[in-house]
């Protein structure tokens, strides 16, 4: 079963490079990107399991910051075990 990661970040150039990045160490990972939090957390939310095995998410988000989706995140009982990484321009 392949992995899925989750980019979340409104700077496309930013989502692409992470994209090929992921997929030059692993090709057969599922990619899922997201512009921004309010569109990320309607995603998460609207699935049934854990949506992914990874979350990478851009500290300045517009609509929902990043703060404001990880607390979120980490306090939806489904979603908190997912590991998060932030990163931040």
């Amino acid at each position: 079963m392949a992995l899925r990661v989750a980019v979340v970040d409104d700077n496309p150039a930013d989502s692409k490079l992470m994209g090929l990045a992921i997929h030059r160490s692993d090709p057969d990972i599922e990619l899922v990107v997201l512009d921004d939090g309010k569109r990320a957390l309607e995603f998460f939310g609207g699935l049934a399991a854990p949506c992914c095995d990874l979350i990478l998410m851009d500290l300045s988000l517009p609509i929902v910051s990043g703060f404001e989706m990880l607390e979120r995140l980490k306090g939806d009982p489904a979603m908190r075990l997912i590991p998060v990484v932030v990163f931040s321009g």
